[in-house]
């Protein structure tokens, strides 16, 4: 383990390897023996690689010629290798130099990119992304996806939504995608590995890691080259087809101011105006001046606005007007020229007559509209001129101040015609002045080659290209905090050189000193004592100008050679009329020409100062800065790069085109005009879920409401309910059992039914020895005596009291006769005592009711939302809004419980906007 501020002494400087392949990548040798290694690494550029092969080597202490030699070839690739660092280059140019008998290869390299430099890109144009990852409409798309193997890695998000506007004719692919740098503002870093292009912001490049370079630490020479002639304050800003940002600008001019430069390192006390430092070249109270200037510019910026945005639809407002009031002034020509017709043949005229003064009528009617629109836009116009007036030069400087002013006064014109939005052109402009407001100035600098020295190891890793460096030099006042943006590293010859904010290769200017960072840039007016242009318009020499302009020539050539016509000057002002066809006819009066094929019954086409009103429009090409067409029924406007469709009432249902700043494609509304139903953020989609179910205090009705994850938002959520009576369909239920008794019965005297009897066999006997009860049969012996007197003599005998006699009994059988017979029997009053297990019955069908819901409550994912919604709630419900309490991404669970028995019908209404994010 090596302690921090410890030396490892062991650890040895990294070196580089060099790999030949072929244009595959397929790896032929390792060109262990190449020296005079140089490599040149450019930030936002491409590296160059070189090194010398040589023809002869030795092996086994013999000198042999080097194989490798021989599979050099251009175009084949080298792998370059360096501790962490891994890029392929194009062998460009390898050529044989021998010196002194010395045979070598040297071989020039360039970063892989510069494969792509015979690749064309000729006829491309349009306004476009610089990637789209969706189709095929973006300048990467259409150029380096398709002439290459080449892909898009990581763009900034900033970067990938700017348009920029093209019009190349022919150019080389490796050019064409080094320009993109500069229009979309961004750092290209390649990844020759993955081959893939990566556009950053060059601020989001590179770190401070600690590097310090001075003197006594790896300097050995530095060159210092500012460029005091680049230093400009006043910047002219413009864009695509001569756009400007004056309308975007409080003060209403073409261009920004930046003075910082001259006026630091001034500082001043904002609470009690002290000074704390002075400027090195203006005077004090010029920079009180200004800073107090650019204060009150920055307070009123957001005031300007705000009065831009209520006069835009009032001037559209009386655009509307004006049209109308052209419709009612046509309309009324109609009826006079009817009128006169009708007089002059002796026809009726009280309904025409009746006709015109309703007409007039209308006609003032909205000439009274008219000076009421114009009366609000006088006011706003005063508005403005004491705005005008509030930050006029004149009125926040003194005379000898716009003088020292005028000194420090440097212009520039910047164009960017790749731009077209005025937005994107005010805040490219700012960006431009703050690169152009200081003098430029490059460093390069010779240093000790810490690379290659193993105590300098902690600051190996801190020399990375776009990484930050501090520059200090005592003796020149130079401490500076600088962006590196160039490393020349001869690794054999232990060279190593930087350079720093070189102005011609990095396009922020040089990163000096702090305070310069924290610098506002300031809009201002004209020195002349101003006059201020609020209400003209930028002039309009772009392409559609143009075309117009060829199209009025034509037709005032056509007038001007035009002949055989018959022209009529008179009240209705002059007449052209065609003698071979007089139904054919052109008037031209009150700034109005009209024209019509049915000898003036109807002015089918109409030209006046506000614009052309016909019924058909013949041609080719329609082209204009804000186009509204319609009918009767409706209308759809195209402005900039939107097409807008309104319904009837004048509310959006499609736009097609840039509906939103940086989103195209088309959008559809509602009927409402304000509900997006579908864009390229995703589509209005709606479903419900719903249920009836029987609910009491502890059962409730659940709906179970799923929201996608890719819903962009919930847009609405309505859930109603209706409350009804308890239902069940059968009447029986299960009977646990038991022991029960039966009613009591009285009894009676019953006969049995009547038997026919008969005669019947026993069953077979076996038959067996049986003895006879008795005592245990012990003889008992009680004495003598005589029995028989006449006989002469006598008996002995005994008694036996106790005895048994043994019989044996046959198998056999008995028959027995049955004679028909019945038997009476009386049965007493009773009753019977019977068990009943558990058990069920078969269903009844029908359907029950009891009792009603009431007092709803209403339960969201788990909290109760009854406070919110108004409950709890003893009638029917329809339209509650649950919106804010569903969570996308997830099932959604809401109860409704009822505080008795009773049965809810329920359902739940979403309409979300589903997408990808």
């Amino acid at each position: 383990m090596v302690l921090l501020g410890i030396i490892d002494r062991y650890k040895k400087p990294e070196k580089s390897r060099l790999y030949l392949c072929k244009p595959d990548r397929t790896t032929i040798a390792e060109l262990s023996e190449a020296y005079n290694k140089n490599l040149s690494t450019n930030y936002n550029g491409i590296h160059e690689l070189t090194f010398d092969i040589p023809y002869m080597v030795n092996r086994n202490h013999k000198s042999v010629r080097n194989k490798n030699v021989d599979k050099i070839r251009g175009h084949y690739l080298i792998r370059y290798e360096r501790a962490h660092e891994k890029e392929y280059f194009v062998i460009t140019n390898p050529k044989n130099t021998t010196n002194n008998g010395i045979e070598v290869k040297n071989v020039q390299c360039y970063l892989l990119p510069y494969e792509l430099n015979k690749k064309i890109i000729r006829e491309f144009s349009g306004t476009k992304p610089l990637y789209s990852d969706v189709g095929s409409e973006g300048v990467l798309n259409e150029t380096l996806l398709v002439k290459s193997d080449w892909s898009v890695g990581y763009i900034d998000v900033d970067i990938a939504q700017k348009h920029r506007t093209f019009d190349v004719s022919e150019q080389g692919l490796i050019e064409f995608i080094g320009n993109l740098s500069d229009l979309y503002d961004a750092v290209i870093i390649w990844d020759t590995i993955n081959k893939k292009i990566n556009f950053y912001k060059n601020e989001n490049i590179g770190v401070n890691k600690g590097l310090s370079i001075e003197h006594g630490k790896y300097l050995k020479s530095l060159e210092e080259n500012p460029d005091f002639d680049s230093v400009i304050t006043r910047l002219y800003v413009y864009g695509n087809e001569g756009i400007s940002i004056a309308s975007l600008n409080p003060t209403g001019v073409p261009f920004i101011e930046s003075f910082d430069f001259y006026m630091y390192p001034f500082e001043r006390d904002e609470k009690t105006r002290e000074i704390i430092t002075h400027s090195n070249y203006m005077t004090d109270s010029l920079c009180h001046a200004i800073l107090d200037y650019n204060a009150l510019l920055e307070g009123k910026t957001g005031e300007f606005t705000d009065i831009l945005e209520r006069k835009k639809p009032i001037l559209e407002n009386l655009q509307s007007k004006q049209n109308e009031l052209f419709v009612l002034q046509t309309q009324l020509h109609t009826i006079e020229d009817e009128l006169a017709v009708a007089n002059a043949t002796m026809l009726p005229t009280d309904k025409l007559i009746t006709d015109k003064i309703n007409k007039l009528a209308e006609i003032a009617s909205k000439n009274a509209e008219i000076n009421v629109i114009n009366d609000t836009l006088k006011s706003i116009d005063d508005e403005i001129t004491v705005l005008k007036n509030t930050i006029a030069i004149e009125n926040n400087f003194t005379h000898e101040q716009i003088i020292e002013r005028e000194r420090f006064t440097n212009e520039l014109v910047w164009n960017n015609t790749s731009i077209f939005e005025v937005d994107d052109l005010y805040e490219e402009g700012k960006k431009e002045l703050l690169k152009v407001s200081q003098p430029r100035i490059s460093y390069s600098i010779d240093i000790v080659d810490f690379l290659n020295v193993v105590s300098c190891q902690r600051d190996w890793d801190k020399l990375v290209l776009g990484d930050l460096v501090t520059i200090k030099y005592h003796n020149f006042g130079i401490d500076i905090l600088a962006k590196i943006i160039s490393i020349k590293h001869a690794e054999d010859g232990n060279s190593l050189s930087i350079e720093i904010a070189n102005a011609h290769d990095i396009k922020n200017g040089f990163m000096t000193l702090k305070e310069l960072f924290n610098r506002t840039v300031s809009s201002s007016t004209t020195l002349d004592m101003s006059k201020f242009k609020w209400d003209e318009t930028t002039k309009n020499t772009h392409e559609i100008g143009q075309i117009l302009q060829n199209v009025w020539d034509a037709s005032k050539r056509e007038i001007e050679a035009g002949y055989n016509n018959k022209i009529s000057i008179d009240r209705k002002g002059i007449v052209i009329t065609d003698p071979d066809d007089p139904m054919r006819l052109l008037v031209m009066q009150h700034g109005v020409i009209g024209l019509s094929n049915d000898g003036g019954n109807r002015w089918a086409t109409a030209i006046n100062a506000d614009g052309v009103h016909a019924e058909r429009l013949i041609g080719k090409l329609i082209l204009g800065e804000k186009l509204i067409i319609g009918d009767n029924n409706g209308t759809f406007t195209i402005n900039g790069n939107l097409l807008t469709i309104q319904d009837l009432n004048e509310k959006p249902r499609v736009k097609l085109g840039e509906y939103s700043k940086g989103k195209y494609g088309l959008q559809l509304f509602d009927k409402t005009g304000k509900q997006v139903i579908l864009d390229e953020d995703g589509m209005l989609q709606s479903w419900q879920e719903g249920r009836t179910d029987n609910v009491d205090g502890y059962h409730p009705l659940t709906l179970y409401v799923y929201i996608p994850e890719q819903t962009m938002s919930i847009k609405k959520a309505l859930l109603r309910f209706k409350l009804l009576e308890f239902r069940a369909y059968s009447q029986t239920t299960e009977s646990g059992g038991g022991t029960y008794s039966s009613t009591s019965s009285g009894g009676g005297a019953y006969t049995s039914t009547d038997s026919g009897g008969g005669t019947y066999s026993s069953t077979d006997s076996g038959g067996s020895a049986i003895v006879t009860s008795g005592d245990s049969g012990i003889d008992v012996i009680y004495g003598t005596g005589q029995t028989d007197s006449a006989a002469g003599h006598s008996h002995t005998y005994r008694t036996v009291e106790g005895h048994k006699h043994r019989i044996d009994v046959p198998s056999h059988r008995h028959s027995f006769s049955v004679p028909s017979h019945y038997h009476s029997f009386s049965i007493p009053s009773h009753d019977h005592s019977f068990s009943v297990p558990s058990h069920s019955h078969p269903i009844s069908h029908g359907i029950y009711k009891s009792t009603s819901a009431r007092q709803i409550s209403v339960h969201i994912n788990g909290v109760n939302r009854d406070i919110e919604l108004g409950g709890k709630f003893n009638i029917d419900k329809y339209n509650l809004n649950i919106t804010p309490y569903l969570t996308k991404g997830q099932w959604n669970v809401i109860d409704l419980f009822s505080s008795q028995l009773g049965r809810l019908d329920a359902t739940v209404f979403i309409q979300a906007l589903m997408g990808h994010e």
